[in-house]
């Protein structure tokens, strides 16, 4: 376990990216393809532009290995209860120093196209 002081700095540098990359996001217009939605929902800021991962969060090619469209869509829109049984999950959010951000804003047929996204790379 970490001491509260390293938990305070580590919160303080991993707060601002948190906040910048909601404040970045943008509603996607209607009928946005799921590139589009990727866009507007600043997926790019921790991501990567080409899906690549960062320091931050982790490569995004690849999914269709471990996902299925619809079980993204619903991780995309909440991720919080899928961490507790996937130690996969459980492992990227301890390699990474940022958590998987949640994108309720967005509907589910949006969900659903920012997923088939993300499964065709």
């Amino acid at each position: 376990m970490l001491n509260s002081k390293v938990q305070t700095a580590c919160l303080s540098l991993t707060l601002p990216l948190v906040l910048g990359a909601c404040s970045m996001r943008k509603q996607p217009p209607i009928g946005a393809t799921g590139a589009e939605i990727y866009d507007a929902s600043a997926c790019a800021s921790c991501h990567g532009d080409s899906l690549e991962g960062s320091a931050t969060a982790p490569s995004l090619l690849g999914l269709s290995a471990v996902w299925d469209r619809y079980e993204l869509g619903v991780f995309i829109g909440n991720p919080e209860p899928f961490y507790e049984h996937n130690e996969r999950l459980q492992k990227l959010d301890s390699d990474f120093s940022s958590n998987m951000l949640e994108y309720s804003n967005l509907s589910s047929d949006e969900l659903d196209r920012l997923a088939g996204y993300l499964l065709s790379n």
